[in-house]
């Protein structure tokens, strides 16, 4: 290729990747899953850096129509992500840009080598998988770990019952809630797996045995809770967390010692292969309208009947809310139903709740700790409670040092209830055009925590105002543990 062909695909290709990275940076600065995703982005680096500084390439040039069909698929995949409006797909595609970098320069024939395709993997482990993963498997995950970890307690535990994703036993009730679902387990093993595998052949099996060290491990890690529901509290929770993570990790390592290490790929002759300046030119223009080009969203909203929030709860007064810029533009391009009331009555500590509607929970229905971390908060999950309803709880504390509890529950038109916004989204993939809704309260931490009476009574004034469906009724909803939040491991 001619440097003039060179300097005139530059605009293009910056302008494509120029989103994608930015959108990814923003993910490893404020973390949705509270992951260190730029970890993993930089041990890809460093192998990178390792093989390019061990010696030249012998065939320059070799791949370079690979890898520009790579630079083209990428630019595809942005295209479908700007029409659709899904950031996640044209972050995607920054694995395929990794690979094709890695492809023409060589790295995989350097002295030290390192393979394009375990380049691109491992910096795929700097993407918000583990979000993903919760968001596209949680449920079934959630129900899995629970079912494994029956399957080892019960020939040693007799009285042990399972119900969905609830573990019992007399005077003990563990719920396998989304955080303990295994999907961080998954990511970080699957991570190491991923950098043990730059420099290895075969490691086809290495990633197998990650997740399945990971998965049978978190497994381990629910029985011993349910034995042990004492080790429920710090720091006994992230000491079993981290001797089960460590022993997940053993077989692979062992198996990575195992591996054979890569060797340079021969060398071989470059294809005769060149890009005219007007093709260039084309191709470069043709990438600043892929990021121009209109958002044509499928999964939008459409209207959902339903209750308002009250103007009043018994004796508390509710002021509407204005909605951010943000959220007014997010509604106007995706739909939903968003309504926000701060009610007095406790003092000079308001309660501000939030209902949120839509039928395409896909798009709308996240967790609330993601818009919190988004807006700088440092935010712990204590857990579900299922007394007056599925409800998730979440310490927040904002920058300037003020503690809030945050609460959410999620419901469906149907009747049905859910303990993350993930089930909600798995059970609305069963009936789809189901109007699913979240109903957030946020109260200043100390009120719940000096007397919880005005809490409660709030959340049953707004169940009965919002005509709420019934709580699942059953033994397993149930929690009888001392501390019910620490119930969840």
């Amino acid at each position: 290729m001619t440097r003039l062909a060179t300097l005139l695909l530059i605009p293009g290709l910056v302008a494509l990747a120029a989103e994608p990275a930015l959108w990814l940076v923003e993910q490893w600065r404020r973390p949705i899953d509270g992951s260190a995703g730029v970890l993993a982005a930089l041990a890809a680096l460093g192998l990178a850096v390792r093989a390019a500084r061990s010696g030249p390439d012998p065939s320059p040039g070799a791949e370079a129509r690979l890898a520009w069909g790579l630079v083209a698929l990428a630019a595809a995949s942005r295209l479908l992500g700007r029409v659709l409006a899904v950031n996640h797909l044209g972050g995607a595609a920054l694995c395929l840009d990794v690979m094709a970098i890695a492809l023409g320069l060589g790295l995989h024939r350097r002295p030290v080598p390192a393979s394009p395709l375990g380049l691109a993997a491992l910096f795929a482990m700097s993407l918000p998988l583990e979000y993903w993963v919760q968001r596209a498997a949680g449920h079934p995950m959630r129900l899995a770990a629970a079912a494994a970890a029956e399957a080892l307690l019960s020939p040693f535990v007799s009285d042990l019952t399972r119900r969905g994703a609830m573990l019992s036993r007399p005077g003990v009730q563990i719920a396998v809630e989304l955080p303990c679902s295994g999907s961080q387990g998954l990511t970080l093993l699957l991570t190491l797996a991923m950098f043990l595998g730059v420099t290895r052949r075969g490691v086809g099996p290495l990633i197998a045995l990650a997740a399945v060290g990971a998965l049978s491990t978190n497994a381990l890690r629910v029985a011993l809770f349910v034995l042990r529901p004492d080790w429920l509290a710090e720091p006994a929770h992230s000491v079993v967390g981290l001797v089960t993570l460590a022993l997940g990790a053993a077989p692979t390592l062992w198996l990575a010692q195992r591996l054979p290490t890569l060797t340079p790929a021969p060398p071989r002759a470059a294809p005769p292969w060149a890009c005219p300046p007007a093709v260039a030119a084309a191709c470069s223009v043709a990438a600043v309208l892929i990021t121009l080009a209109p958002q044509r969203p499928v999964d939008l909203s459409v209207a959902s009947p339903g209750a308002s929030l009250p103007a009043s709860l018994g004796a508390r007064h509710g002021v509407p809310r204005p909605l951010s810029p943000e959220e007014t533009s997010y509604l106007e391009r995706f739909g939903g139903h968003v309504e926000k009331r701060l009610y007095d009555g406790d003092g000079d500590r308001p309660s501000l709740v939030l209902l949120l509607r839509t039928t395409a929970p896909l798009r709308h229905l996240h967790e609330p700790s993601v818009c919190l971390r988004a807006a700088g908060n440092t935010v712990e999950y204590l857990g579900v409670r299922h007394d007056l309803s599925p409800t998730v709880t979440w310490r927040a504390t904002s920058p300037e040092g003020a503690v809030y509890r945050v609460q959410a529950s999620f419901f469906s038109e149907r009747g049905e209830w859910a303990s993350s916004g993930a089930e909600a989204a798995w059970r609305w993939l069963a009936a789809p055009g189901t109007s699913w809704a979240m109903l957030q309260r946020i109260t200043p931490w100390a009120l719940c925590e000096d007397d919880p009476t005005p809490c409660l009574s709030l959340e049953r004034e707004l169940a009965q105002a919002l005509d709420l469906p019934p709580p699942p009724h059953n033994s397993s909803q149930t929690i009888d543990l001392p501390q019910p939040l620490a119930s969840n491991p």
